[in-house]
């Protein structure tokens, strides 16, 4: 815009008075009067990706929409069917000219199957193969982008695969189905994503009406247990692993199942209980367990009977029941002695007189829930048996067992709103769990019911290393830099008087993100102007710990904390103060490679001491010079070899280390044809010169040079003034 105004405007005047101006002039003033642009820091941007978008067959799913949330996260939702798809991914960044490279961290969600590839600076494609994504917990594609300046950022993409779930009964033809008082049906459910149900595998209760789901070889079972003589109506829903995506709500269930069954009477009397699961412990076959059992005018009290498996005489013995006394609410109080195991799903429990059946009731017979092994599974990672846990971290934690259907898991210290339960079953409980950011214990202990279980969370600081947007490099009283804001060398002119790295220990633990003490590690080197090494000096650890407005502050560790600054001129021999001009100072900083586990961060500043100009002596050899006197029509011949003695200033180009400018000038004598010695010489003179002198050859390291001298100045001898040009020999030792 400014160049095309530029060319409009170079033929055009603006009259003021009786003057004429250039309209570039006016223009110039405009623009510098003008708005400023907006500075490079300011537009100065974490979020590299504009936009992304996720192709799997016919369908494309763009990050900006739709756009769902997951909490406070926004995430890219698509539609799967298999959970195996080959997916086609096109990522626009911002200034795609300034990246050099983009490449797709692994992750065991997917394999890689075609890497970033730069499509015209328009976007990088790529494609991936997922692996079972109903598994997949926290599904994300994580990206490496290296801008032009060497500089490498990571950035992530949250994904959210949603896919609709359905279940219908496998003997759909089969309308009303007909059930027994207490016996238990089972009827196998159909579902188009088997894997993304969540199993029920507890007894559900719907007015008189007990069901339960099961899976058991990638099949689902449907348990009905009646207890009323009437016509019964059975509806429900099932959870789901991945949700089925309804505008900008997740539903984690699938579609509704609406069952009639019509109960009848057995052939002989069912006696229900208070208690569908008895827990056999070593106490249970002598002391015995209190259980409830309904009335029925043929059941005798102060009786014991037997339990079997079986209608037919010598069944084994299951337990034995002693009925004690009648309650008020048509109930009977027994005492319960338990011998052996029994699953209800497997068939009744027949109450015996002698070897003779007269009841049948059911209920379950199993031991205490065992815990075996106990996981914990973090975004993007495996499930590890590793219990270390982060404050203000999400994690999954899974226990595996048996008959865990029983146990009730608490952990020591977390608000029941900070625990989400997922799956229950009788092998595997899995809870989702959130630590305080704030929690102030060492460890997290789990129990059961009230019961300590030997398994605890060990609770870890965050140490992870953060970029250096928290260190400040200050090297005079006005200039404080940010270390992740230098790109390129700094060029200081007037003397360093201290070099001080500052550290904000605030921005360590802010903002929700936690990063933990920084161990560092600090190489410094002063050069002289010709590159030469004149110092080396290292600080082996240097540890920055976070201040008080940290959540965590009170449990960190404090004893090797090492301070919020450090200055160079303490661990330096020779001060900064004193280095000489064009001298430059590398400090090379890094986090300590075996305090971290992953990447760690690494800067490099140079600071050079430049001038604007240098002031010296020179002497050179000026010969065949045009002499001019002031008084004297003609210029005289070539003269002779002379010599003069400057007092000079030297003129430094900037931006360039150490380079000058093709020109001095400078005041001093000058001997006119002082290398000539014969008696008739009449040019021999010594003057008085300001002299200006050139010297376009003139490269470092070059020890003979040949300027041009042009100066004007005083002649003693003939007491007169005079003007000089011409060339001359200049030596450097």
């Amino acid at each position: 815009m400014t160049n095309r105004i530029l060319n409009q405007t170079q033929l055009l005047f603006i009259s003021t008075g009786n003057k004429l101006f250039p309209a570039a002039v006016m223009l110039l003033l405009l623009l510098l009067l003008g708005p400023k642009p907006v500075s490079a820091q300011n537009q100065y941007t974490t979020n590299y990706i504009s936009n992304a978008s996720l192709s799997i067959d016919t369908l494309t799913f763009n990050l900006k929409k739709p756009r769902a949330k997951t909490g406070q996260r926004e995430v890219l939702p698509f539609r799967f069917q298999d959970g195996n798809e080959l997916a086609e991914i096109r990522l626009t960044l911002r200034n795609m000219r300034n990246i050099s490279e983009v490449k797709i961290l692994s992750s065991p969600e997917f394999e890689i199957v075609e890497e970033p590839f730069n499509f015209n600076d328009d976007y990088f494609r790529l494609k991936i193969r997922f692996k079972d994504l109903v598994k997949s917990e926290f599904p994300s594609l994580s990206f490496a982008i290296w801008t032009l300046d060497g500089k490498e950022i990571i950035q992530e993409i949250e994904l959210l695969p949603y896919t609709e779930t359905r279940i219908e009964l496998a003997d759909y033809n089969y309308e009303p189905r007909e059930l027994f008082v207490g016996e238990e049906r089972v009827f196998e459910l159909l579902s188009n994503h088997t894997q993304n149900i969540r199993p029920m595998e507890l007894w559900q209760e719907s007015d008189g009406l007990y069901y339960r789901i099961t899976k058991k070889d990638a099949k689902l079972f449907l348990h009905v247990l009646p207890q009323d003589l009437k016509k019964q109506q059975l509806s429900f829903r099932l959870k789901t692993f991945k949700p089925n995506l309804i505008s900008d709500l997740q539903e984690f269930q699938t579609n509704p199942l609406n069952l009639s069954f019509i109960v009848k009477k057995s052939r002989l009397a069912f006696l229900s209980t208070d208690r569908k699961d008895v827990t056999q412990t070593e106490d249970s076959s002598v002391k015995g367990i209190e259980i409830q059992i309904q009335n029925h005018p043929n059941l005798r009290l102060q009786k014991t009977y037997r339990l079997e498996a079986q209608e037919e005489q010598g069944g084994a013995l299951v337990a034995e029941l002693f009925t004690k006394a009648l309650l008020g609410n048509n109930r009977v109080l027994c005492q319960l002695r338990v011998y052996s195991k029994h699953n209800a799903s497997q068939g009744y429990l027949y109450i015996k007189d002698g070897d003779k059946a007269v009841f049948i009731t059911n209920f379950s017979i199993s031991s205490n829930a065992t815990l075996h092994k106990v996981s914990i599974l973090r975004r993007g990672r495996n499930w590890t048996t590793n219990l270390t846990v982060n404050p203000g971290e999400e994690v999954e934690v899974r226990f595996e067992g048996e008959e865990l259907q029983k146990a009730e898991y608490q952990f020591e210290g977390l608000y029941k709103s900070s625990i989400d339960s997922l799956v229950k079953s009788a092998n595997v409980q899995t809870a989702r769990l959130k630590i305080p950011m704030d929690i102030n214990r060492s460890e997290i202990e789990i129990y059961d019911r009230g019961k300590p279980t030997g398994r605890s969370l060990k609770i870890k600081e965050y140490q992870r290393p953060r970029d250096f947007d928290f260190v400040s490099i200050e090297y005079d009283e006005y200039n404080r830099l940010p270390l992740d804001r230098i790109e390129k060398p700094i060029f200081y002119n007037k003397s360093v008087r201290d070099v001080i790295l500052y550290f904000d220990t605030q921005a360590l633990d802010a903002n929700g993100l936690l990063f933990g003490k920084q161990y560092l590690e600090l190489d410094v080197r002063v050069l002289g102007s010709q590159g030469q090494l004149i110092e080396l000096a290292k600080i082996d650890e240097f540890v920055v710990c976070p201040d008080e407005t940290s959540p965590r502050y009170f449990n960190y560790e404090k004893q090797d904390c090492s301070g919020t600054s450090i200055n160079l001129n303490n661990h330096l021999g020779l001060k900064t103060y004193r280095l000489e001009e064009w001298s430059r100072i590398e400090i090379n900083i890094k986090h300590k490679r075996d305090r971290y586990a992953e990447s760690i961060y690494q800067k490099k500043v140079i600071l050079y001491l430049s001038k604007k100009s240098s002031f010296d002596i020179d002497v050179s050899f000026p010969a065949g010079l045009l002499v001019k006197r002031f008084g004297e029509e003609d210029i005289g011949g070539l003269g002779g070899v002379s010599i003069a003695a400057i007092a000079q200033f030297k003129f430094y180009k900037p931006g360039t280390i150490g380079k000058l400018r093709p020109y001095r000038i400078g005041v001093g004598s000058i001997a006119l044809n002082a290398f000539n010695l014969s008696d008739d010489n009449q040019d021999r003179d010594l003057g008085l010169i300001t002299l200006l002198s050139l010297h376009p050859l003139d490269k470092p390291g070059r020890k003979l040079s040949l300027p041009i001298y042009f100066g004007w100045g005083y002649l003693i001898k003939d007491e007169t003034f005079f003007v000089m040009l011409g060339p001359g020999i200049r030596v450097s030792i």
